[in-house]
């Protein structure tokens, strides 16, 4: 039964990851409803194969993720690999926003720390269930007020037109897997040690990436 519970909220989750993605973009979700449920439950069975049946470190099922959705991008959306790379730091910000969450159930003794050795227990639901549901939020939010960036264009993207990589978005691509390094940082220090005193530094280093983002948007 858990297997089912596990599918059930991870691809709840996935959903609500792409509603953010998508929305911060001003991509349109439901017409690819039937690529992101495909995506789902692939990477939640592989998330599950890796957390639960071969009980390797979670840190590395969350960099499996960050790769598979890069490779998602590009090769069913079909966007150029260094834009699926500047759309990947809304992961992070999902990974934010998941912590956060924790941070508050664990501080309100709603759920126990031991939630972070399993994966599949009814505490990681309701971590997974109340993030998916705060995402999907945020999405609506900035759907109705027409925010989101513009310097991505919807794709399919046309690989035949040689696009120069333009200074301010190497900044932003650099920016990406610097705050992706303090991302994992931070997650290495909770599952090993269970301390937050690193979760500030991502929290500043992803709002300074969206402000880069933001500047980048504004040179259009």
């Amino acid at each position: 039964m858990h297997f089912v519970y596990y599918m059930l909220f991870g691809v709840l989750e996935i959903y609500a990851l792409f509603a953010l993605m998508f929305k911060t973009f001003r991509f349109p979700y439901f017409e690819y409803i039937k690529e992101i449920t495909v995506i789902a439950f692939v990477v939640t069975f592989l998330s599950y194969l890796i957390r639960v049946y071969f009980d390797i470190f979670q840190v590395y099922d969350i960099l499996a993720h960050m790769i598979l959705y890069i490779l998602f991008f590009r090769y069913i959306f079909k966007i150029k690999y260094w834009r699926a790379i500047i759309i990947s730091f809304t992961y992070y910000g999902y990974i934010v926003l998941v912590v956060l969450v924790f941070m508050f159930f664990t501080s309100t003794n709603i759920i126990t720390k031991e939630v972070l050795e399993q994966p599949n227990g009814y505490s990681a639901y309701i971590v997974q269930f109340t993030s998916a549901s705060i995402a999907f939020l945020i999405s609506y939010i900035v759907y109705r007020m027409n925010s989101g960036f513009s310097f991505i264009s919807v794709p399919p993207h046309d690989f035949m037109m040689k696009n120069k990589i333009k200074k301010h978005d190497l900044v932003v691509i650099f920016s990406v897997i610097f705050v992706a390094i303090i991302a994992f940082l931070t997650l290495f220090s909770i599952f090993r040690d269970t301390t937050f005193i690193s979760v500030p530094i991502m929290i500043i280093t992803y709002i300074v990436l969206v402000f880069l983002a933001y500047r980048r948007d504004m040179t259009l």
